[in-house]
Parts: C-alpha cells; structure tokens; sequence
C-alpha cells in the first residue's frame, strides 16, 4: 500500500509539472479520426526517417492475409452501402488515412496492406490479399489546433482492433444473407453471369468464416477493450494454439487488454515487450504476424502435406527490425506546443532519476558486451510483478497446457508426440519449424545466423516477471 501511494503520488506530480510545462489549455487533443486522406497539413517530427522509410513502414506486408484484396475494396458496410475501405468508414475505427503512393497505390490507411501469397497455403489459393500490418498500432498520431503530429513507431490511442474485426464481420455476414449487396459487390467485381457469381460466393463464404472466427472466438471478450488496447499476446495464443490447428479447446480469452508500447530503442534492448517475455526480435515480430492472420497450415498430417507452410514474410520483417533500430525517439516540437519550462523539466529528470529510475531506464543507458557479431543491447532490468503491484492478468489470460495436436509429431526430443504441453514451450517450439520452412535455402539460414539482431534465442521469462 506504501508502494502505490507513493507511486500515485509521483504520477500526480510528473503529470502536473508536464501540464504546466506545456502551452495553456485553451485548445485539446482530439481524436485522429478527423483527418481526411486528402488532408496537407501532417506535421512529421524529426525522427531520423525519410519519408520514403515512413510510407514503406506504413504499408508494407508482413504477410497477413484476412480476406481478397478485390473483395475488402469493393465490400460494403453492414447498415448501408458505403464502402467498409472508405475514409469515413476505418476512421470510425481509429485508422489514420493517408494517401496513395508507390507502396500503397490504393490510399489504405496506415496499417492496411495489400498482401500477396505467392505459393498456396491450405485455406489460402494463390492471390492478394488485404491485411494489417504492425503500423496499424504502432503509429501514432496528435491533433492538434487543426494541425497533424505524425509519431512514427508511436502508440496508437485511437485504433479499435477489435471493434473493427467486429465491423468486418457484419459487413461479411451482410453480404451473404443480403441479395442486393451481393449483386452489387459482384457487379463491381464484373461477376455478371451465374458461374462467376457462385464462384464469387464460395470465395466469399470461405473468407467471411475466417473472419467470422476471429471476431466471435479468437478475439471476444466479456467486454471491449477499447480504442488503444488490444490483448495481443492471447490471440497470438489463440489463433497458433486453437484456430489454425483446429483445436478450439486450446481457446483462452483474450482479457488483458493492453496498450501497445513505442517501437524506438526496442531493437537495442537486450529484452523486448513489456512483460519481458521474449528476447528475439523475429519470434516478436512473427509472433505479432501470426496473432493477424498469418496464412499457416497446422492441420496437414505432415510437412510432405503441407504442415509448417505459411506465408511468412522473414524478409520484411528482417527490414522493419533494421529500420526501427534507427529510428530516433520524437521531441517535443516547440514550434507547436509552445517552448518547454527548462527549470520545471530539470525538476521533472531529478525526480525520475530518484523516484522511477530503479524500474525504468534513463539516458545513458548501461550496455551489454558485445557479442560475436560486435552487436550490444541495453540492458534491461526484469522486475517482478508482485513488487511493481500492477495487474497480474497479462501473465494469467493465457492457458498455461495446451493440446499439441498434430504439431506435437514433429517437436524435438523428449516433447515429440506428447498431447499436451505448456503453451509457451509449445509456442516457441511449433515456430522453429515454420521458420525453418520459411527459410527454405542454406544461404538464407546463414544470413539469419549472422544478423546480429536475430542471432539471439528465444527465451522466456518466468511468469510474473516484467520490464
């Protein structure tokens, strides 16, 4: 009880020094939902990005993959005929809309691709897809007095994943139980005659039950979670543990909503995510794909059939990990907020030097050797949750066994063939070989070993512990 009030104490104070160390509260933020595509006045605070690095981090594929590009571009919302892709309707959701460019022809808002599996996946045919990238919650933005501050790699306050899985779904279901949308969606579409219809329908049905899974059972709750929040590692659980193995006993539900952290200075630390849970970045990012529709085959019998096959994109994610690592933490940008209070800020670092530094690092930064590629991390100290006093639900949602299903026939040494595991040990074991598979050339496995970044081992921490 000392803990907390203390720790409310010093939030209180830090709050009001901030407060009065900005311009007066004649004008507030509001929501990034007012901005149109078309809108010229994005202000981007410099960051160390070009903005050729910015619209590639907006829009590139990380390889999910929800439902057909042509589909998701020409499908209407539920309660009307509006386009679900319009500005109106995903700034509803907490988008931010941006506009067309080389890497998104199509003006998606930032988060939303356009995804292209090359090579078949069981329940996914050749083709483009639509999907959402980690832009979508990892970029935030402030509106401000008519002006628009672009946070690359920031937190996104405004962006409702779950509601906007749940507006997709109706907008699916309404399709196919309403005559008219269905003509109308397939007469944009050029489907004119019978055959091409039903053969639209069936592509339809097939994709819409996709989605209608993740809305009504990888991601429900007993209560929404929000704009900003999203609980992200238990439908990464969810979807790699119960949907794409088809065993939806494996289900947990998703209610630890957090927010999503900043992306700056987390490829340099030793440690990443807050709860401290995994150390290598490309277990994080693919982890992150697979949680939003990453086409993976879980069902087959065996890797001959098709188990292990995925459309990984080990590339791009190899990319966003370099680029994030020289992206630079946003300042303060006077020219809009009014000059910063020195003598209050003074105050402010003398305070969290003495009252929050023993949890929470600070400039400089204490630094690990270097390791056989010359790579350090920062090192990042683990504190554990019973003296932080915060929620324990993050560490709680998950199921801790699962059922292995026909992944367990392929696991190594003593847990091959087991029916049921530890989540997190059959979670990290049952990427290796979708990995492995993604990497399908010697050369590639090589590259892989040599990067400095993605050389670490994945390893977790026990429950309980956070950054």
């Amino acid at each position: 009880m000392h803990r907390s009030n203390r720790a409310l104490r010093v939030f209180v104070l830090l709050s009001a020094l901030i407060l009065l160390s900005s311009v007066g509260s004649g004008s507030m933020l509001t929501s990034a939902a007012a901005q149109t595509a078309s809108d010229q006045s994005v202000i981007y605070l410099n960051q160390a990005w070009s903005q050729d690095d910015r619209e590639w981090y907006y829009n590139f594929s990380q390889g999910s993959a929800v439902l057909s590009y042509d589909i998701f571009l020409n499908l209407e919302i539920a309660g009307g005929q509006d386009l679900f892709r319009s500005d109106g309707n995903l700034a509803r959701y907490g988008l931010i809309p941006t506009t067309a460019n080389k890497y998104n022809p199509d003006a998606l808002p930032i988060g939303i691709t356009k995804t292209v599996v090359a090579a078949a996946v069981k329940g996914w045919p050749v083709g483009e897809y639509m999907g959402p990238n980690c832009a979508a919650c990892h970029e935030g933005q402030l509106d401000y007095k008519g002006k628009h501050l672009r946070i690359d790699g920031g937190i996104s306050h405004t962006f409702d994943f779950q509601m906007f899985t749940r507006g997709l779904n109706d907008a699916l279901q309404a399709t196919l139980t309403d005559t008219a949308k269905f003509d109308r969606l397939a007469a944009r579409l050029r489907a004119s005659d019978g055959d091409a219809k039903e053969r639209l329908r069936k592509r339809l049905e097939v994709e819409a039950a996709r989605v209608h899974v993740y809305a009504t059972r990888t991601s429900v709750s007993p209560y929404p979670w929000g704009p900003g929040r999203i609980d992200a590692l238990t439908m990464i659980q969810n979807r790699q543990m119960a949907t794409l193995t088809n065993i939806p006993e494996n289900t947990a539900t998703p209610i630890a909503p957090v927010k999503p952290p900043f992306l700056w200075n987390a490829p340099q630390g030793l440690w990443t995510q807050w709860a401290g849970i995994v150390q290598d970045p490309i277990s994080r990012n693919f982890g992150e794909t697979v949680g939003v529709f990453l086409p993976i085959d879980l069902t087959s019998k065996s890797p001959e059939e098709g188990l292990f096959e995925s459309a990984a994109a080990i590339g791009e994610l190899h990319r966003v990990e370099h680029q994030l690592g020289r992206l630079a933490p946003p300042a303060r940008p006077e020219d809009v907020f009014g000059k910063i209070d020195r003598e209050k800020a003074k105050q402010g670092k003398t305070l969290f030097m003495t009252l929050c530094s023993s949890c929470h690092n600070a400039w400089p930064y204490t630094w690990t050797e270097p390791n056989k590629y010359g790579k350090r991390f920062i090192l990042v100290g683990l504190v554990p949750q019973t003296y932080v006093g915060t929620d324990r639900t993050q560490f709680e949602a998950a199921k801790p066994f699962v059922f292995a299903g026909a992944v367990g026939n392929y696991l190594p040494g003593e847990f091959k063939g087991k029916p049921m595991l530890p989540a997190d040990l059959l979670f990290g074991l049952g990427q290796r070989p979708i990995l492995e598979r993604a990497l399908p050339t010697q050369a590639d496995r090589s590259r892989r070993g040599r990067s400095p970044w993605l050389s670490r081992a994945p390893h977790a921490t026990p429950p309980g512990s956070c950054l």
